[in-house]
């Protein structure tokens, strides 16, 4: 069985082959996570097939630009970041 593999945004990656489960006799297959077994849609250059948890949408590939904007960014001010001293190893004379 041929299942539909996503990233964890829901993007369509690839094909995967889904294996039988070994405790069942029955056909019972193991599903990857992020995996669909609804094929998705053709889409054009520039575009991505997205599985909302219904359905798969087409969409335009998002530019880094917006990537970039969308990415969660922490504001930590630098002295509140840990340090670790590192015990620096004394370089042998040759």
């Amino acid at each position: 069985m041929i299942a539909y593999q996503t990233d964890e945004n829901g993007v369509y990656i690839g094909e995967v082959v889904c294996q039988l489960t070994p405790l069942d006799t029955d056909e019972t297959w193991l599903i990857p996570a992020g995996a669909v077994t609804k094929t998705p849609p053709k889409y054009g250059a520039g575009q991505q097939a997205r599985w909302n948890g219904k359905k798969w949408i087409i969409e335009d590939i998002p530019s880094l630009e917006e990537v970039v904007e969308e990415a969660p960014v922490e504001d930590v001010p630098v002295e509140d970041v840990p340090v670790e001293e590192v015990p620096v190893e004394e370089i042998p004379a040759e």
